[in-house]
């Protein structure tokens, strides 16, 4: 009856163990293990293998995650880069079996604005040096797109602008009503560039350009409002990526619709998450895990 029982709990145990590694679940997964050593469970069984490995690779997976959001938070080049190199190193790399991480494209993106930002100081110190309102504009209007406002570059590429005269005058009247998001400005500025002879100026091509891109953020944030208010999950995640191709939160009176999509997306995710773990707790009949999934509920 003793080995009965104990061959009885083994299999339990085996069962557990699987259910666990079909849901990746570090926390059923461990408790699961757990339960295995506990009913003498070899370490050489094949369930009890397969669970370790994944235990570890769990592990080692909310390590990666840990260090990507501390670079995220430090906003550190050298971290950030670090901690990429981490997650894609890993066999097989962090993106395949955790592709809705949150940490690894925040961790991307703030990476390549980093790497913009410092390219966009070296185009600063080449445009101050050529001295040429067409370089320095558009080294400027960069910067400022990428909220670079104050530093050594920034001002002395200002200050150069400040001795071209009065075509710098106009011009920067429509570099800053597109800054802005200005329309009427922007527009008004254009007409009086054409009438200075500087129409050609490639400032007055952004300035036309602005234009068309508000015409877009103006779509797109209409229907990331419907999206919104439909809590359509898919349709979110398309148009936040349309809006942050097209700089939407630089636009502050539309920028409250990526926002609010934003909060909504991450609440339909933690609403997946929580509906996740309370099925995998059920699965692996872990009462603690099940209390703690409800509780959040």
């Amino acid at each position: 009856n003793t080995l009965r029982e104990l061959l009885r709990a083994q299999g339990e145990a085996k069962q557990a163990i699987r259910s666990a590694v079909a849901d990746r679940q570090l926390g059923p997964l461990s408790t699961a293990l757990k339960r295995g050593s506990e009913v003498e469970l070899a370490e050489t069984d094949e369930d009890m293998k397969v669970g370790r490995e994944l235990e570890a690779r769990l592990t080692a997976e909310d390590a990666a995650e840990a260090e990507l959001a501390a670079a995220v938070e430090a906003s550190d080049m050298a971290a950030l880069e670090a901690a990429l190199a981490g997650a894609d190193g890993m066999s097989p790399p962090l993106v395949e079996t955790v592709p809705d991480s949150e940490s690894l494209p925040k961790a991307r993106k703030l990476l390549a604005k980093l790497k913009e930002i410092a390219a966009c100081k070296a185009e600063l110190a080449d445009a101050c040096a050529s001295a040429k309102f067409g370089p320095l504009s558009g080294a400027i209007r960069k910067a400022a797109e990428l909220g670079i406002e104050t530093g050594p570059e920034i001002e002395k590429a200002r200050a150069l602008m400040e001795e071209l005269g009065a075509q710098f005058e106009q011009l920067k009247a429509l570099e800053d009503a597109c800054n802005a998001f200005d329309r009427p400005g922007i527009e008004a500025a254009l007409k009086k560039c054409e009438e200075m002879g500087l129409g050609k100026e490639e400032t007055c091509a952004h300035g036309k350009a602005t234009l068309d891109k508000m015409g877009k953020q103006d779509d797109v944030a209409d229907r990331l409002a419907a999206a919104t208010e439909a809590r359509d999950k898919d349709m979110l995640k398309a148009l936040l990526a349309e809006a942050e191709s097209l700089n939407l939160e630089a636009r502050k009176d539309k920028a409250d619709a990526a926002t609010k999509a934003t909060a909504v997306l991450s609440q339909l995710k933690k609403e997946e998450e929580l509906a996740a773990a309370i099925r995998a707790a059920v699965k692996s009949l872990d009462a603690e895990a099940l209390a703690a999934a409800t509780e959040k509920a």
